[in-house]
């Protein structure tokens, strides 16, 4: 009976940190997938002026809208660097977590931007949140990479993740 509890533990163990890997792929995958197709739309909406406000109202509306994002995004971190995972998922735990950092970053230049008044002052937040706009458009692919190698090592399906392809 030992020796069959000794072959059968090791192989419950995996197959717990399977389920593990298994759980933390799709749940930290499916906020990714929401929160880069949310950048992209906000990054687009900056682009064609829509953080440009006179109105102090839509200012105000636009602002709270930030603020949500940002509250997201700090929850959406949270889940990544606590939701348990095995080590296999290590590096793209990693890279979610730095990925989510520069996307607060933006947004809290987002807001700055928005509350600024100087032309100056706005010139320079623009010219920062094109610049973090390029670090955050190639994250995807290093994203992807470590997504992959992290299922390989767990033994989960490796076709694309919705999560990665969007960026």
């Amino acid at each position: 009976m030992k020796k069959v509890l000794a072959i059968l533990l090791p192989l419950a163990l995996a197959a717990c940190e399977d389920s593990l890997d298994f759980v933390y792929n799709e749940r930290v995958s499916q906020a990714l997938a929401q929160n880069m197709q949310q950048f992209d739309r906000d990054h687009r909406l900056f682009l064609d002026g829509g953080f440009d406000i006179t109105s102090p109202s839509t200012r105000d509306l636009r602002l709270e809208q930030l603020r949500r994002q940002i509250d997201d995004l700090e929850l959406a971190l949270d889940q990544v660097e606590k939701l348990r995972h095995s080590d296999n998922a290590e590096r793209f735990s990693r890279n979610l977590s730095g990925y989510y950092e520069l996307q607060v970053g933006y947004y809290q230049n987002l807001r700055r931007y928005l509350r600024a008044t100087d032309k100056a002052k706005r010139d320079g937040l623009a010219e920062e949140l094109q610049a973090s706009y390029v670090l955050l458009s190639a994250a995807p692919d290093r994203l992807f990479n470590s997504q992959k190698k992290f299922m390989e090592k767990s033994g989960l399906p490796s076709e694309p993740a919705p999560a990665a392809t969007g960026g």
